[in-house]
């Protein structure tokens, strides 16, 4: 997988998260500019990105941040920290699930910080280890977003259509176990009993 790739990756699942309603990309601060956040926010900024001549595999390092608005009082300050922490543990989880290998320890630090408004959160710093990126034209797609449902949808339909594939630069193949997606509607969402944690549900709007 390419750095492009797993950002993509990583806004798509931070995206499906109930707390989350805005994504910042590279720069907690741009918060700044955003005079009409809507809250809660993911952001994420880059780390120092490593690998070796001899491996197999590369090491994106991020930091994952979550940003909620504090009250006057600051009585949800405790509140936006706990479900800070959810949110990212659960973003981290998933990735992990659809085959990122994350490194074993990871620590989460609480913050208040002024953004646009006084704001609270919480922080956490992880390291990504994805296969070296062999591109094989037939395999790869760009998950830019003038076209991401197409690159999803590339080897079938889109009820599903495996996330991963090993060994590729992305798009579908048979891959077992990798994460699924599927588009639907908010109503077919809602009444499903059981939402499955390797499926993506992208609802048309």
């Amino acid at each position: 997988m390419t750095l492009v790739e797993v950002i993509k990756v990583i806004e798509v699942i931070a995206a499906r998260q109930p707390s989350v309603h805005m994504i910042i990309e590279n720069d907690v601060f741009r918060l700044n500019e955003k005079a009409d956040a809507k809250y809660g926010v993911f952001a994420w900024t880059q780390g120092q990105h490593s690998t070796r001549v001899d491996s197999n595999s590369v090491d994106f390092a991020f930091n994952f941040f979550y940003v909620d608005r504090l009250k006057n009082d600051r009585s949800n300050q405790l509140e936006i920290q706990s479900v800070g922490t959810q949110t990212l543990n659960n973003i981290i989880r998933t990735l992990d699930e659809i085959g990122i290998d994350i490194d074993n320890t990871y620590t989460f630090q609480a913050f208040n910080q002024r953004f646009a408004d006084e704001c609270a959160g919480v922080y956490v710093s992880v390291i990504l280890s994805v296969p070296v990126n062999v591109l094989c034209p037939e395999f790869y797609t760009d998950f830019s977003a003038d076209d991401f449902n197409d690159d999803f949808n590339t080897f079938g339909t889109s009820e599903d259509i495996p996330f991963i594939k090993p060994g590729h630069g992305g798009g579908g193949g048979s891959c077992p176990g990798c994460i699924k997606f599927v588009e639907c509607t908010q109503e077919f969402y809602d009444s499903l009993p059981y939402k499955n944690p390797t499926t993506l549900y992208l609802i048309r709007n």
